[in-house]
């Protein structure tokens, strides 16, 4: 229950400083699926596959890595040009 709210304030901010730009409220979920996932694995005893980890934790980490990513590349996209406009 707590990493629902946890969710909802990050999707929350998230949205707010995107301006609801299209797919930014499904990589915000996709990046809190993901960290909920690696903990949820995190306590299950299942073999690990490589580096120590399980495989749905590298899985969750390869697509919250690329989500989180392509979220930050929209932000600083949104940024510069923020930026480059004029002052009204």
């Amino acid at each position: 229950m707590e990493a629902s709210r946890v969710s909802v304030l990050t999707w929350g901010r998230a949205c707010a400083r995107l301006r609801q730009r299209a797919g930014s409220a499904f990589l915000v979920t996709t990046v809190d699926l993901c960290r909920d996932r690696f903990v949820l694995t995190y306590l299950r005893q299942e073999p690990l596959l490589a580096f120590g980890l399980q495989e749905a934790q590298v899985a969750a980490l390869a697509t919250g890595v690329l989500a989180a990513s392509v979220l930050l590349l929209r932000v600083t996209r949104q940024v510069q040009a923020m930026a480059r406009s004029p002052i009204q």
